[in-house]
């Protein structure tokens, strides 16, 4: 996505109170935009459900990782995720994005597979 499209993006430690920021920006955004209530309502929805996502499924990163050492100034692990909405003509782009540990690639892996297979109904 060109970035003149972007409309936000962030990359960094993810806390709730971010979170709730990101979603009233984007109400703001999406009123000053003038889109149309359906068109707003979905946007929002699917926003919301990707950050909470985002938010709930995230590994967190030790302040150790193979003997390198990461901190946050605070002591706590990393929380981590990056996140970006756009818009290139009449469509809207939601991308998110979080570290994995390495143990929990090949669950995850799985599960995306078996959604995958997956036709339209079944989802």
């Amino acid at each position: 996505m060109e970035r003149n499209n972007i409309m936000l993006s962030f990359k960094g430690d993810i806390t709730a109170e971010l979170l709730t920021s990101i979603l009233q920006i984007m109400e703001s955004k999406l009123d000053t935009m003038q889109e149309q209530p359906k068109t707003k309502k979905k946007v929002y929805n699917v926003l919301v459900e990707c950050l909470q996502n985002l938010y709930h499924h995230m590994d967190e990163i030790p302040r150790s990782l193979n003997g390198i050492s990461i901190t946050t100034g605070t002591g706590e692990n990393i929380r981590s995720a990056i996140f970006m909405i756009g818009k290139m003509d009449n469509e809207y782009n939601i991308v998110t994005g979080n570290y994995i540990l390495s143990k929990n690639v090949e669950v995850l892996q799985t599960r995306l597979d078996e959604i995958n297979k997956l036709s339209k109904e079944e989802l």
